[in-house]
Parts: C-alpha cells; sequence; structure tokens
C-alpha cells in the first residue's frame, strides 16, 4: 500500500467527510472505479436486484408453504389446535460463536412440551414426528427471515403468529 493511500486510509477512520473523499480520490486514482462506473459495478447492480427478487419470491413460498402444511397437520391430527416453537440467537455460549437457530425439533403441541420414547407409537407421538419433519424442509436462514430474532412462533388454524421471546 502506497503511502498516500495510507494516509488518506488513516484519516477517514474518523468518518470525516473531506477524509472520505479524499480516500475515494485515491483509491480513484489508483484505478478503482468511482461510485460504481464500472462494468463490473453494474453487473453487481443487476446480481443485486436479481437477488432481492428471488429473496421475494422464495420468502413468499415459505409462507404459503407453512400455511400448506399446517392446513394438512391440522387435518389429519384434529385434536391438534397449535403448534409452536421458538427461535432465537443465545446471548452466550462459553465463547463459542452465537448463532441463529430455529428450534423446531423441539415443537410444542398444544403449548405443551411432549416427550416421547423412541418405541413410542402413539398418535400424539407421530404427530410430534410429523410436525418436525414438516418444519424441517425450511432452513435456520429462513425462518429468521420470515419472522425473525427472539420470536416464538405458533400456527393454528387460523393462521401464524410470532411474538418476542425473552430466552435468556
Amino acid at each position: 500500500m502506497n503511502e498516500r493511500l495510507r494516509a488518506a486510509l488513516m484519516a477517514a477512520k474518523g468518518l470525516d467527510p473531506e477524509a472520505l473523499e479524499a480516500l475515494a480520490a485515491e483509491l480513484h486514482a489508483q484505478g478503482f472505479p468511482r461510485n460504481g462506473g464500472g462494468t463490473a459495478s453494474k453487473d453487481l447492480k443487476v446480481a443485486k436486484a436479481v437477488r432481492e427478487e428471488t429473496h421475494k419470491d422464495m420468502v413468499a413460498q415459505a409462507r404459503q408453504y407453512l400455511r400448506d402444511g399446517a392446513k394438512t397437520i391440522f387435518e389429519r391430527y384434529p385434536h391438534i389446535k397449535s403448534f409452536s416453537w421458538r427461535q432465537y440467537s443465545p446471548y452466550f455460549i462459553d465463547g463459542d460463536a452465537c448463532t441463529f437457530e430455529a428450534y423446531t425439533r423441539y415443537a410444542l403441541i398444544n403449548d405443551e412440551d411432549r416427550s416421547f420414547r423412541a418405541d413410542d407409537d402413539s398418535e400424539e407421538h407421530r404427530a410430534l414426528q410429523d410436525i418436525i419433519a414438516f418444519l424441517s424442509v425450511l432452513d435456520d436462514r429462513t425462518y429468521l427471515q420470515l419472522f425473525g430474532d427472539h420470536r416464538t412462533v405458533k400456527i393454528t388454524p387460523t393462521g401464524i403468529f410470532n411474538v418476542y421471546y425473552d430466552h435468556e
């Protein structure tokens, strides 16, 4: 890195508008496009627009998948009035990275946490297995985009609801 670029970078760290403009001018002098004027910049803008449109479509499809699948669950198991799960990023995990997770494998049925033995063949256990399989089709990133972080998501025959969840 040359000295002029180093000096411009150091001055820009304070976010002074004049220093940022000087940094932009120095980068331009070294061959970087100014204000995204290059072909690569235009390609990136198109790619960004495509990604945003694809994201909107994916979110709409995921919502429809949840509605349609929930309808099937409620028709197959009429005793189920709701199922829900919690999704959040932990605040602290002994120094490990705290990453978002939708805890769909711990789904609640009718607001109750159910535990079953592996060999349990009850209708309630089958219902829970079906719900978990249904919810596992979507990934954590999709759940985060659909409902947000630190949420309890509850699905009933009348709709999908999500409320803030304080997990610690």
